[in-house]
């Protein structure tokens, strides 16, 4: 289940908390009114807390590198290469990104180059993107190809055959 459904799901409970409530309680059930009443609502409130922190984009490259999740790319194109007085070199760079089960998509985006080193265009590179907005990437130091759980674990199995 997404959670973004959260909610409105927390607005239904919210509703039939305060609907159930006061239905007990005019019915001459105060008991069972009022648990309903706070029980419904309590948790709508909860579930609507939780659910609007959620999916929330990531505003900067450090969140992008701590949070983002990695998958493979391929540059199309470099153009715009700067370096700035701090020796921060970024370059304007339209990625094909290949997200491990998901669709592949393109992105275009200035980036800091790590390292300093400007890829070329058809240079494979890994990437780490934000799956809440994905426009947004950062590039890794590190090129490794990211693969699903199953696909390294048969590798590993295979390779541990053959020694």
């Amino acid at each position: 289940m997404s959670m973004r459904i959260l909610p409105p799901i927390g607005w239904l409970n919210v509703l039939l908390g305060l609907v159930l409530g006061v239905g007990g309680i005019v019915m001459g059930q105060p008991l069972t009114g009022g648990i309903l009443l706070v029980s419904l609502v309590a948790s709508g409130a909860f579930m609507i807390w939780l659910g609007s922190g959620w999916d929330q984009p990531l505003d900067d490259a450090a969140e992008l590198y701590k949070y983002g999740r990695p998958a493979n790319g391929q540059v199309l194109a470099v153009e715009d290469t700067l370096l700035s007085p701090d020796g921060t070199r970024t370059a304007k760079l339209r990625v094909q990104i290949s997200p491990v089960n998901e669709s592949t998509y393109t992105s275009t985006r200035t980036v800091a180059l790590p390292g300093g080193r400007v890829p070329a265009a058809g240079q494979q590179v890994t990437v780490k993107f934000d799956p809440n907005s994905k426009k947004n990437f950062v590039l890794l130091e590190e090129n490794v190809q990211v693969k699903d759980h199953v696909t390294a674990s048969m590798e590993q199995f295979s390779t541990g055959l053959k020694a």
